[in-house]
């Protein structure tokens, strides 16, 4: 990204540190950059960012660009929000525009759940000056690419994302629905397996720090977490589980019920494996 933005005539200034930006830093003297949004990791404690509607009106006039990566977009005409999947708000695209922002760049995989793409939105005239560059012909998508994300904004569209799109499928599954498929997965690992209450981490750099609550099933065995996980993994269905407190967890959360029966013929396979 810094060479993209050095070929572009821009001179980079670095603005405040990862975990505090100020409006005064961004648009005091020469400091004219842009402020930090943390991706990955997230900054706990005492931390401050700059939101796009507070950098527009001291911006010199100059345009204005924000990296959405990780943010939700909705297309037009849907009704849900991050808040009803029980995720915390973060500033979408439509409302990084809606304060003034030119441009919003974001993932058309990621939260959005399509193909991995880049994705601008914006000002009708900078995006034009961004097509006629030579570098979109050499990164375009191809077809495939495309129908698929036509597909994916369409699921959004219609209001059709909580069955099409994988990721949302997966966060509205009922906590009891998950525990009766851990319950099973459990009897297929015998003594040595129960289901128990447990967190399913959506995601690092998209969703830092943020869960939704489960069940797994979690699988012990004598020769221990790391060896049946191992195990697990080299089954002819390779299934990864996480380790916590020596045990293996496997979030039903995660795999489509349509696997189900082979995840439990790998739990069955991998524990006879290793007591032998």
């Amino acid at each position: 990204m810094p060479d993209v933005l050095r070929q572009s005539g821009a001179r980079l200034v670095e603005v405040g540190t990862t975990n505090r930006t100020y409006a005064g830093r961004l648009c005091g003297g020469d400091n004219a950059g842009d402020g930090c949004h943390p991706e990955g990791p997230r900054i706990e404690l005492q931390s401050h960012r700059v939101r796009p509607n507070r950098r527009r009106p001291n911006w010199r006039k100059s345009p204005v660009a924000t990296a959405s990566g990780s943010s939700m977009t909705w297309a037009a005409g849907a009704s849900s929000t991050r808040e009803d999947y029980g995720l915390e708000h973060e500033q979408t695209v439509q409302e990084s525009l809606a304060a003034g922002v030119d441009l919003a760049l974001f993932s058309g995989d990621k939260l959005l759940g399509g193909p991995q793409a880049g994705i601008i939105a914006g000002d009708a005239g900078l995006v034009g000056e961004l097509r006629r560059h030579p570098s979109p012909r050499a990164l375009r998508l191809d077809k495939f690419a495309i129908a698929a994300l036509n597909a994916t904004l369409l699921s959004y569209v219609f209001e059709r994302q909580d069955t099409e799109v994988p990721l949302w499928r997966m966060l509205r599954a009922s906590e009891v629905g998950l525990k009766r498929r851990a319950g099973r997965w459990a009897k297929a690992g015998g003594e040595g397996a129960r289901a128990v209450p447990a967190t399913t981490i959506v995601g690092g750099g998209s969703l830092p720090g943020q869960g939704a609550a489960t069940w797994c099933t979690e699988l012990r065995s004598p020769q221990g977490a790391s060896d049946l996980a191992g195990c697990l993994r080299d089954q002819p269905v390779p299934v990864i589980g996480r380790i916590e407190r020596e045990g293996v967890l496997l979030d039903p959360r995660t795999v489509d019920p349509s696997d189900d029966r082979s995840v439990a013929e790998a739990i069955t396979n991998a524990l006879s494996q290793l007591s032998r």
